[in-house]
């Protein structure tokens, strides 16, 4: 009969890696779900704020997501549009035959979508910001060199 030793060592490596590894994840997780759950608006309106959020104080951040979240149902309709849209174009790739100028001009059509997101969503940003005082405007300077 033979016994197998343990290497006790090697056990509370591998336990302390592993327990180290799960703190991390937990730890990177709520840091990016606390920066996602401070705006009550949607990713696609949030990406224009990070940048905003880094430099301005909270209240004046505050005022900008309140001006996003005015133009969220406008914002989610163009994003439903690219949606369909992209389904139109995969049922068509999928034909036996596909129609390459009916999947240019869906693909021409999701350019016009993102367009229009896009403007939206920076011509709300920028008018939100430039409504703050100029004081907290000059915050948004890059720093001198």
């Amino acid at each position: 009969m033979s016994r197998t030793r343990i290497n006790w060592p090697l056990v509370v490596l591998t336990a302390s890696l592993a327990l180290n590894g799960v703190l991390a994840g937990i730890l990177a997780t709520s840091y990016f779900r606390s920066a996602d759950d401070t705006h009550r608006v949607s990713r696609p309106l949030r990406l224009e704020l990070r940048s905003f959020a880094e430099r301005l104080p909270e209240a004046s951040v505050d005022r900008i997501v309140a001006r996003l979240a005015a133009v969220e149902g406008e914002a989610e309709g163009h994003i439903s549009r690219l949606r369909a849209l992209r389904r139109e174009i995969n049922g068509l790739a999928a034909e036996p035959s596909p129609d390459r100028a009916a999947i240019d001009h869906r693909f021409a059509e999701i350019r016009q979508e993102v367009a229009a997101l896009q403007s939206l969503v920076q011509s709300t940003t920028i008018d939100a910001v430039l409504e703050l005082p100029p004081d907290v405007r000059t915050r948004l300077a890059p720093p001198a060199e």
